[in-house]
C-alpha cells in the first residue's frame, strides 16, 4: 500500500510532508497537488480543512489522478476561501 501524508498552508506552500508532493494555489480558495512520485491508479483521497473551527467550510476534491488532485474550499455563503488543509492519498494497489 501506498500512502501520503501531507499538508498545505492557505498560501498553498507544503508544511507536512513536503518531500512527498508539491502544492500551490492558483486562486483565492483553489489549490493544487502534485505527488513527487505518481501512484500507480487513482489514489482514494480525504482531505479535512484546517481552521477555528467558527464555519464549516465546504471542500470538494476535484481532477484527482495517480499524479494529484485540485481542491476548491467555499465558505458556507459560497465565497471562495483561502484556507489550509490536511490531505490522505491511499493506492491499495501500490
Amino acid at each position: 500500500m501506498a500512502q501520503i501524508i501531507g499538508q498545505v498552508d492557505s498560501s498553498g506552500l507544503p508544511t507536512l510532508g513536503t518531500s512527498m508532493f508539491s502544492a500551490g494555489r492558483p486562486s483565492t480558495g483553489n489549490y493544487t497537488v502534485t505527488y513527487e512520485k505518481s501512484f500507480s491508479s487513482e489514489p482514494i483521497v480525504v482531505v479535512t480543512v484546517l481552521g477555528d473551527g467558527s464555519q464549516a467550510d465546504a471542500v470538494c476534491v476535484s481532477d484527482s489522478k495517480s499524479g494529484g488532485f485540485a481542491v476548491t474550499i467555499k465558505s458556507p455563503n459560497g465565497d471562495y476561501k483561502n484556507r489550509g488543509f490536511n490531505f490522505v492519498a491511499t493506492d491499495e494497489t501500490s
